[in-house]
This record gives C-alpha cells, sequence and structure tokens, in this order.
C-alpha cells in the first residue's frame, strides 16, 4: 500500500523536487520507503504529488501499509529547511515591500541585516535558527495529520503568524540600525564639510585612547586639551580643534580599526597611527582616566 501527499508551493516545481530528493535520499534505506514525486504543475505555483510506498526488496517491504507518521515528520522536516533556505529570503522581501516600501535605496541593506540576526550572527532577542525550523516543522507536521494537501505558501500566510512575526520584527530592528547608520553617515559627512571649509586652528593634535575607552587631546607642545568627558563626542570634539594632522596613540588597542577609519573618514589625509611614542608609553600605564 502507498501514501500520497500533494504539495504546492509558489517556488518552482524543480527546485522544490530536488529538496525533497535530498530529504529523502536515506529514506529506502533506513526506514524501507520509497520516494515517488510526480509534477502535476511546474509553477504558479507548483503542485507535487508526493507518493510513498514500500521499497520492493527492502527491509520492511512486507508490511501492511507505509508508516504515514514517519514519512509526515519527514516531510515536514524537509519543507521546514526548505522555507528557512528558499523561502524566507523571498518572505522578507515580500514583507519589506508591505511595511517599508519607501526605503528603496537601503533594501538591500536591511534584508541583510534582518537575515544576519534570524542566522544568529549578530546578537537578537529572535529564536535562533533551530527553534523557528523546529516550529516550522511542528505546525508542517500538525497541518498534515489533518489534511494530504498542503499549499506551503498559505500554510505559512494563515496559520505561522509566529514565524511571520519573527521575520517583521528582525525587519523592523534591521531597518532602525540601518537609519541609524545612515543618519551617522550623514552626521559624519556634514563634519567632513566642516573640517574643509574651514582653516585648521592647531597644527597638530595627539589623539591618546585610555584602556578604559577614554580619550585626551594632547597638542604640539605637550598640552593637555580640555573636551567633553562623553566618550562618544570623540570626533566632534576634535572636529571643534579643527587640528591640520591628527596622530592617534592606541597604546591598549582599544579603537581598532572603526575608529581610525571613522577620524580618517572626517579628516581626510590627516589622521596618523602611532607606532610607539613617548605618550604611547605613558598611556600604557594608565588603566583610566
Amino acid at each position: 500500500m502507498d501514501t500520497v501527499i500533494t504539495l504546492s508551493a509558489s517556488e518552482p516545481a524543480q527546485v522544490l523536487v530536488q529538496a525533497l530528493r535530498r530529504g529523502f535520499a536515506d529514506l529506502e534505506r533506513d526506514h524501507g520507503l520509497r520516494l515517488q514525486v510526480e509534477v502535476e504543475r511546474a509553477a504558479d505555483p507548483a503542485v507535487l504529488r508526493c507518493r510513498f510506498e514500500t521499497a520492493a526488496g527492502a527491509a520492511g517491504a512486507g508490511r501492511d501499509a507505509v508508516d504515514l507518521d514517519a514519512c509526515r515528520r519527514r516531510l515536514a522536516g524537509v519543507l521546514a529547511d526548505f522555507v528557512l533556505e528558499r523561502m524566507e529570503p523571498a518572505l522578507l522581501r515580500r514583507l519589506l515591500a508591505q511595511g517599508y516600501g519607501d526605503l528603496h535605496g537601503e533594501g538591500e541593506r536591511i534584508l541583510a541585516a534582518a537575515q544576519r540576526q534570524l542566522a544568529g550572527v549578530e546578537p537578537s532577542p529572535l529564536p535562533p535558527p533551530a527553534a523557528r525550523r523546529e516550529y516550522l516543522q511542528r505546525r508542517i507536521s500538525g497541518y498534515l495529520e489533518e489534511d494530504r494537501h498542503l499549499h506551503l505558501d498559505g500554510l505559512l500566510t494563515f496559520r505561522m503568524g509566529d514565524y511571520l512575526d519573527d521575520l517583521e520584527a528582525a525587519l523592523d530592528r534591521a531597518v532602525e540600525d540601518v537609519l541609524i547608520e545612515r543618519e551617522y553617515r550623514e552626521f559624519l559627512h556634514l563634519l567632513r564639510y566642516f573640517v574643509e571649509t574651514h582653516e585648521p586652528r592647531l597644527d597638530l593634535v595627539h589623539v591618546l585612547i585610555h584602556g578604559d575607552g577614554g580619550f585626551d587631546f594632547i597638542d604640539g607642545d605637550g598640552r593637555y586639551l580640555p573636551h567633553e568627558e562623553d566618550d562618544d563626542m570623540l570626533v566632534s570634539a576634535l572636529v571643534a580643534l579643527a587640528p591640520r594632522r591628527v596622530l592617534v596613540h592606541d597604546p591598549h588597542l582599544r579603537a581598532a580599526g572603526d575608529v581610525t577609519a571613522t577620524l580618517r573618514g572626517v579628516f581626510p589625509h590627516r589622521v596618523h597611527l602611532c607606532r610607539g611614542c613617548r605618550i604611547c608609553r605613558r598611556g600604557a600605564g594608565r588603566q583610566d582616566r
């Protein structure tokens, strides 16, 4: 005897067939079952008939019926992987167009940021990929207990609100991050314009980065210059000093590449990184301000 499940989706039939064959490659060896896939419609939507039958000559071939539970669980897992790997990027793109259609110029950056969150590459309060896969598999398997005709897109849209909520949350966070970054880039552009259109006030300013991430400004004569205590104001405070040259001393390796790159973006051709001097040695022996 055999069991037939009809599967339809917006993805091309050939892509679905390949995913099913990969996911069921060991079915005959481990369970004595064989999956036969018949394409009834190639696209718009693709429709497949998935027939599970006992494999002739295989262990368990003498059973009276196919183990429907085993087939359903395996199919649900394969489809969960398919959603995450193949359909999720398209779902994100659709949700982005629906909710943030006015951000065309930032679309790819927003999608990339959202996908990094969903993949667990960046810190996020969202469920990790394994938890989302388990949720998808459970919901798909539960649906197949009720009905052997599954439209994957419809199931995602109407029965997986929690999953779509996670995608929307990832997009919301990504949009916020991208917009903040865009505002910061615009702010740096204004600072650079200010620097380029004003005469330097000082010939040289040393920027000494401390072990706690704080900083001090020192002029060419070794005098400490007053500045705001807020570390986030390093760039704007340095702009106010309007130096002709900037020499960064980072004995604790706290500034890394980001600070130096930011300074170079605002002060093109003016920023240099010290490789070791008396100011560096002075800062190396000081853990905080």
